[in-house]
């Protein structure tokens, strides 16, 4: 809080009135509710980690289709050689 020793005791045992400031910093230090504002930062950070997490889940969904159509897409090439080179063959042999 960058205040003295005896500052502290001071508040501690009521005989210091605690300026807004000074209630800001002791709700920010403890993390206890002192002001309205408590809340409202709490509420703007749950939404920051919830966007950060939605962006999150975004990037794996997306990296997630994109192996699954490289996946699918090296499959139809593998199954589409593979017809092609036993219709060869085939042809060949009759």
């Amino acid at each position: 809080m960058l205040v003295s020793p005896q500052q502290i005791t001071k508040i501690v045992s009521s005989k210091e009135n605690l300026t807004l400031e000074t209630q800001i910093k002791l709700q920010n230090i403890l993390d206890i509710p002192i002001l309205a504002s408590y809340y409202e930062k709490k509420a703007e950070k749950l939404e920051e980690l919830i966007l950060t997490f939605e962006k999150k889940v975004e990037k794996i969904v997306a990296q997630a289709f994109e192996y699954s159509n490289n996946y699918q897409s090296t499959k139809v090439l593998k199954l589409e050689k593979t017809n092609y080179s036993q219709e060869y063959y085939q042809a060949a042999a009759v």
